[in-house]
């Protein structure tokens, strides 16, 4: 999803589904995404902000907030990142936006986080298609 330009910059949340060789739980799923965030953003002045577990509805949740500059290094920007896991799946959502405006767009991309469903999954029925 990506809003209109501000600043020259579209604010934005993208969703990524990733598939974990063992079960973990959105904390230690965080703490494992770190240093890959470190090292891939070393050169563009990475900063943890904060960092905590939360419940979104009745899951357990980790979240992350950091800045760092733009690949050409010409504006900073500002990310909120949620973690959630349910066995061997993880799903990280990224919400981001220039620094100088993520402040009055945070509670938005709250409330774009808190649409998805967080309950127990609704399995398929033998030949039901979704």
């Amino acid at each position: 999803l990506s809003g209109p330009p501000s600043g020259g910059f579209s604010p934005n949340i993208t969703v990524i589904r990733d598939f974990l060789t063992f079960a973990m739980s959105a904390q230690q799923y965080a703490e494992n995404q770190l240093p890959e965030l470190r090292a891939e953003l070393a050169d563009q002045q990475y900063e943890l902000v904060d960092e905590g577990p939360i419940k979104l509805g009745i899951v357990d949740a980790y979240y992350r907030i950091h800045t760092f500059m733009s690949e050409d290094n010409d504006v900073e920007l500002m990310q909120l990142q949620v973690y959630v896991t349910r066995g061997q799946e993880a799903i990280t959502i990224t919400c981001t936006h220039l620094r100088y405006w993520f402040e009055q767009m945070q509670e938005t991309f709250w409330e774009a986080i808190r649409m998805f469903t967080w309950g127990t999954p609704r399995l398929k029925k033998t030949g039901e298609s979704l």
